[in-house]
């Protein structure tokens, strides 16, 4: 894992858990984004799907809950942090499954 990613999920894991807002963490993204460079570069990856996580949350395709759920999937895997509890409270099984779907949807885009 690169450095990038490994600062990309404490930050998405600040926001989780309410240190941080989403005005701040996507003010941060915005620069990470600018410093990565093209599209493709080694590290963007993970930015990149972030950003496109965020522009969905921003049009209405989904809901903060559902955000939170989406970012906590990335957050503690190479963190080390526990599973995190959203500020939003606890995420439905409606939610999960949900989330699931976009993930195995953006899986199958990515191995095309």
């Amino acid at each position: 894992m690169s450095l990038l990613d490994f600062e990309l999920r404490l930050w998405i894991a600040r926001y989780l858990t309410g240190e941080i807002s989403l005005a701040q963490f996507r003010r941060w993204l915005l620069l990470v984004a600018w410093r990565t460079g093209e599209p493709g570069a080694p590290d963007s990856r993970l930015v990149r799907l972030v950003e496109l996580r965020l522009a969905e949350y921003m049009n209405g395709h989904w809901t903060e809950a559902e955000l939170h759920a989406m970012f906590a999937n990335i957050a503690p895997a190479t963190t080390g942090l526990p599973v995190v509890t959203t500020v939003n409270g606890p995420v439905s099984t409606e939610t999960v499954q949900t989330v699931r779907a976009a993930t195995e949807l953006q899986n199958v885009f990515a191995n095309a």
